[in-house]
């Protein structure tokens, strides 16, 4: 969780139990440890981590409450590499809960509902990272600007370089989508994250060592628990109109169709964030309303009935 997304949305929850998980290999320009080798564990390790030490500790998780009592719900909420670590969570649990063992359908909860922000864990998302990976970055800029704002002419390297010093700002809210500076937004976006990508994550050595160690699109691809469950209105997923890492409208068009519409008042489905691209969504008011919304116990209670 982003500081932002992680200050607004704690203080709502009151006293309900919370588990953060930390991932500090993740960080830009960290220097990899001699013991990384060993140590960086896959998403499949994390998802299993997590899940025993929920196991583990449901007692706390539960109030105090006996660990003997019937199974208990969870809620997930991932961002970007979160969500591949999401997806590959609810798919344990999954696994463990059906495995037949009485134990493990008392220690390890049932998935409740999953919150999904920029989310890389569908296969369409890999189309835009594998151009950003092999491509030069004003090759891949120039395309994305005829896309989103056609004939505006090409870009400098300075105008690029100004983008990436004095970066967008995620909580701007352009009043109308086709306006002049909605569309000056999107061009900024697009330099912003096409060069401060290319440049600084994609070449980055951890960022490097965490995509060929961690991620293999086989433990955290959504092999369709998600989309089933996002069909019972119980997945809430927060796109950005210019995500360079996902194809955001391609996930849109999928995603949105499936949602029961009863489900949409309870703030199930897509939340589509115009103009703004990849992190945004961390510091945006409507965001935080609409996680809230989604995860009060008002809305679980409607959707149980």
């Amino acid at each position: 969780l982003a500081s932002p997304l992680f200050s607004e949305l704690l203080p709502p929850l009151g006293n309900r139990p919370v588990l953060i998980v930390e991932c500090p290999w993740l960080l830009v320009t960290r220097v990899p440890a001699p013991d990384d080798i060993v140590h960086t564990p896959t998403v499949r390790e994390m998802a299993r981590g997590i899940t025993e030490f929920l196991g583990r500790h449901r007692a706390d998780f539960r109030g105090g409450q006996s660990a003997d009592l019937d199974a208990w719900e969870v809620d997930i909420l991932g961002h970007s590499f979160g969500s591949a670590v999401a997806s590959s969570l609810v798919r344990e649990m999954d696994l463990q809960r059906a495995s037949g063992n009485s134990t493990s359908f008392l220690t390890v909860p049932s998935v409740n509902k999953v919150v999904l922000l920029d989310p890389m864990c569908f296969a369409p998302g890999m189309t835009k990272q594998a151009q950003l990976l092999r491509r030069p970055a004003s090759e891949v800029a120039q395309e994305l600007l005829e896309e989103f704002t056609p004939n505006e002419g090409g870009h400098s390297l300075l105008e690029a370089l100004s983008c990436c010093i004095s970066r967008p700002d995620p909580s701007e809210t352009y009043l109308g989508h086709d306006t002049a500076a909605a569309s000056l937004g999107r061009r900024r976006w697009i330099l912003f994250q096409t060069y401060f990508f290319n440049y600084f994550i994609f070449r980055d050595i951890m960022y490097s060592w965490v995509n060929s160690r961690v991620l293999h699109g086989a433990e955290y691809l959504d092999r369709g628990l998600l989309r089933s469950m996002n069909r019972q209105g119980r997945v809430l997923t927060v796109l950005a109109e210019t995500d360079l890492m996902i194809a955001a409208d391609l996930l849109r068009e999928e995603l949105e169709g499936e949602v029961p519409s009863e489900c949409r008042s309870q703030g199930a489905g897509v939340l589509w964030l115009p103009v703004v691209g990849h992190g945004a969504c961390q510091h945006r008011q409507e965001v935080w309303d609409g996680i809230r919304l989604f995860l009060s116990p008002a809305s679980v209670d409607s959707e149980k009935k």
